[in-house]
């Protein structure tokens, strides 16, 4: 087979369909992208390969490529013969990387933006394809770590155990669960108690409203709403705020949405939307890795599993339809799963070492399965632990921080009745609930707790029924309080004992030192907002002592 070797710094040359296998960079790639001919093979490709699916698709890559061109370098192997495209790679690289002499990460298109990443090959070239491009990359980019993940199912991985390649390949399977809409078993379950019991509920509740977005303007009017949902759950799960850190994704979904990539539907309450899901689509599957969110503040009613059935249900209606769930080991999909398959992930390199290394992290992760746990959440949990307590080693020479929480004890003594008369404050700072755009802003900076930590305590607050008031000067979160009523304080073993469900009970707060004089007013106008039903009572810590010699609306119980 010849090959073409693209120098690194040649990027720009006019891109020529030389017979043979060739790897494209730069603008060679976007330039393909507006070739009709190159993109009416790839489309045949892509419908034939029985692997494929949307993220190999050209539109997807189409997208994708335009979209970060600045942040992510494209690269592209394709083999040719007699001028047909018969197969190839879509890779990326970050931008900066590929210019040094280090050792950098090649991935596929979509980088982390795409669940499944892999090859195209036409009947008979499956395996020949592969090998022979990634010699071609590897002695292009001999310091290139390759990433590949996941793998779709039915592509082919023997290859990997060939003595050529054994000692450059790491490959890890992964366990995929799918809902077949063509499973006989299927209509049970939206028939089952849990369910019915959850969305009889959430009717209860208000005006419920299940719906596929189809149109453009409303798709954009929605989107930041879900991108602040989005944002808040990564960022307390993963410490990731996807739109937030960069307002490309948004424009990447935007261009996703117009190629008719997406997905969408939403689960809405009253006119507010409290779950959805906009998923990657092609050739009948659905993939769940887009966005998948709920409203912490009704997260109480199941809104994410409720909506999960609701679109379930909808696509059950066509019965060629497979719903990806996707890799990762989530103990609900694999409970909602009709059937399972296999993908995988894949790294190629030239360096022994990191290979070695992969390898051990293989089997670590099958060790971690074995005891019932997710590989993903044991990292995370230790990247976690390693992130908190680098940052509070950071925080030792400061002085004057301010505490996420205040800690009180839970006590009568530490409680007082707030009088809802002597707290109105007509100039009071803009109070907010449960404002994700206002908690997101919050910033380690001068605080004990990390934002990470933060926005764990922010979720799970919500979670349990209770209110966040929070005041914002747009750029940072200056304070907070927290409100527990009615259930909140019923199904909480501490608070419960002490404290009627009829209560309105403030007892954690949050104040930045810079905030503190204001930090009055703003207690005032949050307890201008409660109900006028039952008492308000006031917990406090002596790190907010400070609020009795302010206010005129304590009494002591």
């Amino acid at each position: 087979m010849e090959e073409t070797i693209v120098s690194k710094e040649d990027v720009a040359r006019k891109v020529s369909f030389k017979d043979g296998i060739s790897l494209f960079i730069a603008e060679e790639v976007l330039s393909l992208l507006e070739d009709e001919k190159f993109i009416e093979d790839w489309e045949s490709l892509y419908y034939s390969c029985e692997w494929s699916n949307a993220f190999l698709s050209p539109s997807f890559a189409k997208c994708f490529y335009e979209v970060f061109e600045k942040e992510f370098t494209p690269l592209l192997i394709a083999q040719i013969e007699k001028g047909r495209l018969k197969a190839l790679l879509p890779l990326n690289v970050e931008a900066e990387a590929i210019m040094s002499q280090k050792t950098f990460k090649v991935k596929g298109v979509g980088f982390h933006y795409a669940e499944y990443q892999g090859w195209l090959a036409e009947k008979g070239l499956e395996v020949s394809f592969i090998k022979d491009a990634l010699k071609l990359l590897l002695k292009t980019f001999p310091t290139a770590e390759i990433h590949l993940k996941y793998l779709p199912a039915k592509i082919p991985v023997d290859w990997v155990k060939e003595s050529e390649w054994l000692s450059k390949c790491a490959l890890q399977e992964w366990g995929r669960p799918l809902m077949r809409m063509n499973d006989p078993e299927l209509p049970k379950f939206f028939k089952k108690r849990s369910y019915k019991t959850k969305l009889n509920r959430l009717k209860r509740s208000g005006k419920l409203e299940f719906k596929e977005v189809t149109g453009r303007q409303e798709f954009l009017d929605m989107l930041p709403g879900l991108a602040l949902q989005f944002d808040f759950r990564q960022g307390a799960m993963f410490n990731k705020k996807h739109f937030q850190d960069n307002p490309k994704k948004t424009e990447l979904m935007t261009r996703l949405f117009d190629a008719g990539l997406l997905h969408s539907t939403i689960l809405t309450l009253d006119g507010e939307i409290i779950a959805s899901i906009i998923a990657v689509t092609g050739q009948n599957w659905i993939h769940l890795g887009g966005i998948n969110t709920h409203s912490p503040e009704h997260a109480v009613h199941s809104p994410g599993f409720v909506h999960f059935v609701l679109l379930s249900e909808l696509l059950s209606k066509d019965e060629n339809m497979v719903f990806d769930l996707t890799p990762g080991g989530d103990e609900y999909k694999e409970r909602l799963a009709t059937d399972r398959d296999v993908t995988y992930g894949l790294i190629i390199s030239n360096n022994r070492k990191t290979i070695l290394t992969r390898k051990a992290r293989v089997e670590f992760d099958e060790y971690v399965l074995k005891q019932g746990k997710r590989p993903v959440s044991v990292e995370n949990d230790i990247r976690k632990e390693l992130h908190i307590w680098k940052q509070r080693a950071k925080n030792l020479t400061k002085g004057n921080l301010a505490r996420l929480l205040d800690e009180p004890k839970v006590s009568q003594k530490n409680t007082l009745t707030v009088r809802k008369a002597g707290a109105t404050n007509s100039t009071a700072a803009k109070v907010s609930k449960n404002n994700l755009e206002d908690l997101l802003l919050y910033s380690s900076d001068g605080n004990h707790a990390t934002r990470w930590e933060a926005l764990i305590h922010f979720m799970k607050s919500m979670e349990r029924g209770e209110d966040v008031y929070s005041v914002s000067d747009g750029s940072e979160l200056l304070a907070c309080i927290w409100v527990a009523s009615g259930k909140a304080i019923a199904k909480n073993e501490e608070l419960s004992p002490i404290y009627s469900a009829e209560d309105n009970l403030m007892y954690h707060f949050y104040c930045k030192p810079n905030y503190r004089e204001q930090f009055g007013d703003f207690f005032k106008a949050v307890v201008d907002q409660l109900h006028k039903e039952g008492s308000i009572k006031a917990l406090f810590s002596k790190k907010y002592k400070f609020l009795i010699n302010d206010l005129d609306c304590l009494t002591a119980n």
